[in-house]
């Protein structure tokens, strides 16, 4: 994971924990996701550069949440050039671009597992989207009608 923390006093990424102390914790409570484990933070950091120590918690959960942002918004971009890579026959470049949120289905029953989710998991949206569609419309019908109705 890239070291988001920088000084909210001085701006300097030349950080440093006063007491490194890490451990695992199931709340995940002042934590952050690491290799498999949520680690919780214990302690304060300080700038290496002006001196100013502070507690990051707030500022690791700020960038998970532009990462998670990100990585929503790179997500059907990504699914896209996988499925090209993978119809043509390229699996070793399709396996790098896999979306994360198919890599449990790729590491338990295999690339092509993972292209038929994503296809199906597609499908569904599609439905859905065309579902609320045509429920837009039919609202929209009834609504020209009622009031086509209560002007006469």
């Amino acid at each position: 994971m890239t070291n988001y923390l920088h000084c909210p006093k001085c701006d300097s990424k030349e950080v440093s924990a006063q007491k490194p102390s890490l451990t695992y914790d199931d709340t995940g409570e002042s934590s952050q996701i690491a290799d498999g484990g949520l680690i919780k933070m214990d302690g304060d950091v300080y700038c290496l550069n002006c001196g100013y120590s502070w507690n990051p918690k707030e500022q690791i959960l700020q960038s998970l949440d532009v990462q998670e942002q990100a990585d929503a918004l790179n997500f059907g971009k990504r699914k896209e050039r996988f499925y090209t890579k993978f119809e043509a026959g390229n699996f070793r470049l399709a396996r790098r671009l896999l979306p994360k949120e198919a890599r449990l289905i790729l590491k338990r029953d295999g690339l092509r597992a993972a292209y038929v989710y994503l296809k199906s998991l597609d499908t569904v949206i599609d439905d859905f989207k065309r579902t609320f569609w045509l429920a837009g419309i039919t609202v929209t019908l009834l609504i020209v009608g009622m009031l086509a109705y209560t002007c006469r």
